[in-house]
């Protein structure tokens, strides 16, 4: 496999991590006790909001199997895309 290809592939799976890391902060969060009182007194079913983050960890979870799942088919035209997506965001943050 060519070397950037690997450092790109790399930097995913580091990305990935990172994103996994931050859904475990999501979990912390709702499991602070202060977090939980808050949202009783605002009157928010807990449970339900519970079910509902536990439903967009696994949609995360599935995107990102589904992203690295995508990059390691197709590599070149990966590192195409993220390449043509970076020169759009640097000519509309330039």
């Amino acid at each position: 496999m060519n070397r950037f290809v690997a450092r790109e592939l790399a930097a995913l799976r580091q990305e990935i991590r990172a994103l996994r890391e931050k859904t475990g902060d999501v979990q912390a969060d709702k499991a602070d006790p202060a977090a939980a009182g808050q949202a009783e007194r605002d009157g928010a079913d807990w449970s339900t909001l519970r079910d509902e983050i536990k439903e967009l960890n696994a949609t995360i979870q599935d995107a990102i199997e589904g992203a690295e799942a995508g990059v390691s088919r197709h590599p070149v035209a990966s590192v195409a895309a993220a390449f043509a997506i970076g020169l759009v965001v640097g000519r509309i943050v330039a």
